[in-house]
């Protein structure tokens, strides 16, 4: 999963890195066609065609912010966040650990029934992290801990049900 989220993250820091280019060649070839379309963006944006020109001008005298203004304005990208496959990949290996780790505790502690247990066990983990998510949406925490466990036991009853039609039980 860490190596995933590593080519993921690469391909997706790539693809970023490469519309920068692009505009920036855009930049360097076509700087009337670039500052006109700003204008265009300013004025469809509340500003008077006096100030758009304005601030297209000064912009075209500062190649860096230039730059870092027509990728956010034009492209959508924040050039300073293109994101870190070594951070992703790293978050994404502990994630995936801990995860692991959690239906087989009660198979590696005498705790009584196993089975049942790890369902249990199971089910608090993804119920506790869909929870936590919720810090980071406008949903409540009951509604993103209960929608991650049901997506968890859907999941779960899938590779079940795929696990015994080929031939394989718990």
């Amino acid at each position: 999963m860490a190596a995933g989220e590593w080519i993921s993250m690469t391909a997706q820091r790539e693809a970023l890195e490469q519309e920068l280019a692009r505009e920036q060649d855009h930049l360097d070839r076509y700087p009337e066609d670039e500052r006109s379309h700003i204008e265009d963006i300013l004025v469809k944006a509340g500003l008077t065609a006096d100030t758009a020109s304005r601030v297209s001008s000064e912009l075209s005298d500062k190649p860096r912010e230039n730059l870092d203004f027509h990728a956010r304005v034009e492209l959508g990208i924040d050039p300073e966040e293109l994101g870190s496959p070594v951070l992703a990949a790293g978050v994404s290996f502990v994630a995936f650990a801990i995860g692991a780790l959690v239906p087989l505790i009660p198979w590696l502690l005498p705790l009584g029934t196993p089975m049942l247990l790890t369902g249990l066990f199971s089910g608090l983990a993804l119920f506790a992290a869909g929870a936590g998510l919720s810090r980071f949406t406008p949903r409540g925490v009951l509604y993103s801990g209960t929608r991650q466990l049901l997506v968890g036991v859907v999941a779960a009853a899938l590779t079940m049900t795929i696990g015994g039609m080929v031939g394989v039980s718990v």
